[in-house]
């Protein structure tokens, strides 16, 4: 049994659970490979990046057209086809949305040894000009495993579609995409989708959501109801993650022992959709005292003399995320839209409460028990949440919040049904 992850990148938290379940895989004795158009970790096994000379029947065109496309991209000249078509329609786009992207491609995956090979496609994250939909389902012939990180799949282009539901019939008059080239785009690219995926056999495919929320909202949509769902939580290992001294790594880190730290993670800390601009107004209006924020992610040019943020930017390094949950007094993720936070469950397991806007999976995170749900999305709610959070923090017991996380997101049940997974499809 042969199984090959497709990921746009190994980086962001849908790479890193790709990544993460992956390497899961490879020590549970399961033949898996990683193929991913960036790669920015060289320590994974078995983890190869695509080019078009993998699959050309004319390599020596393919560098030629390879060197042009290089030379053309250093002066500036965008010879990336799918950054010229995104370009195109994207030009105008109204701000405040999240992420859009396109079902299209210049990489022939279907086309590629690491594809042909294996038994199973597992695909995750596969936007931003990895997977040309039409060619890839239409000419594939292999069992399809998509783990949804977030709703792109079954939608025109949205990757978050906030209040609209355009998804459910044909993502007709898309919000996103009001004033650009086309506004029809995106009920376009929703029918490719549709036409693309008529090929997929229904028993062929199954759909993986880490959150029962994706998993209704995808069952819902036209384009993936008629393939079956499993709901199954993302790979993250406890031995990585786990409860210890707070002031023992807060001294290691330089952070201060006398504050109160709320800690904030995100990949680019001013992404609108995690919602820092609430974090940050939140903090002029607490009513306790001694509190400093944490940011963890690429450093943000506007927050660098803002003296409320410590900055500790991007980490990859699991050890130095655990003590940095481990240090902080609860972890705030403000964010307006997402599906189930891998960084809600790493500070779960090392036994840091969460407080959360209540939005997409994050209420099948949180409960009484290790954080807050806020219901209120804005920053005065934002705030009354964590004044509450110090008024009444002595009720959270952090030994016990990671002993009840480390149940519910055990490796070894997760990988099981995975696995399980597999096997179905490898008899169907």
């Amino acid at each position: 049994m042969k199984i090959l992850h497709l990921s746009t990148s190994d980086r962001g938290g849908a790479g890193i659970a790709a990544v993460r379940l992956h390497q899961a895989l490879l020590q549970d004795k399961v033949d898996s490979k990683l193929l991913t158009l960036y790669k920015h970790e060289d320590n994974i096994s078995n983890h190869y990046v695509v080019s078009k000379l993998d699959y050309s029947i004319i390599p020596f065109f393919q560098k030629f057209i390879f060197f042009v496309n290089k030379i053309g991209n250093r002066f500036g000249f965008n010879t990336n086809y799918y950054n010229k078509f995104s370009k195109k329609y994207l030009a105008g786009k109204p701000k405040g949305f999240e992420f859009f992207s396109f079902p299209v491609s210049e990489y022939n995956l279907e086309k590629h040894p690491l594809v042909l090979e294996a038994d199973i496609i597992h695909l995750h994250w596969v936007s931003d000009g990895f997977l040309d939909y039409h060619r890839f389902f239409k000419k594939i012939n292999k069992r399809i495993v998509w783990t949804l990180h977030d709703m792109n799949p079954f939608t025109g282009g949205c990757h978050h579609s906030d209040d609209c539901l355009g998804y459910l019939l044909n993502c007709v008059g898309c919000p996103q995409m009001k004033g650009t080239l086309d506004e029809e785009i995106p009920q376009q690219m929703f029918s490719l989708k549709m036409d693309a995926f008529r090929n997929m056999v229904e028993n062929r495919v199954t759909i993986i959501c880490p959150s029962q929320w994706l998993l209704n909202c995808s069952k819902s949509s036209k384009l993936l109801k008629p393939f079956l769902h499993e709901n199954i939580h993302n790979v993250i290992d406890k031995d990585s993650y786990f409860y210890s001294n707070k002031l023992i790594y807060r001294k290691e880190l330089g952070l201060a022992t006398d504050k109160r730290i709320v800690l904030y993670v995100a990949h680019h800390v001013n992404n609108s959709r995690k919602g820092v601009r609430y974090l940050i107004e939140a903090f002029s209006l607490l009513k306790t005292e001694n509190v400093i924020l944490c940011s963890v992610g690429f450093i943000a040019e506007e927050f660098k003399n803002n003296l409320s943020i410590i900055q500790l930017g991007y980490i990859m390094d699991n050890e130095i995320m655990r003590k940095i949950y481990n240090a902080a007094d609860v972890f705030v993720l403000p964010s307006i839209a997402e599906n189930f936070p891998n960084t809600v469950v790493e500070s779960l397991l090392c036994g840091t409460p969460v407080i959360a806007f209540n939005v997409g999976g994050i209420s099948e995170q949180i409960n009484l028990d290790n954080g807050i749900l806020v219901d209120q999305m804005d920053a005065i709610g934002l705030a009354k949440n964590i004044d509450t959070y110090f008024e009444n923090s002595a009720k959270y017991n952090s030994k016990n919040i990671a002993e009840k996380a480390g149940e519910l997101y055990s490796k070894s049940l997760i990988i099981e049904k995975h696995v399980n997974v597999y096997k179905r499809m490898m008899n169907a």
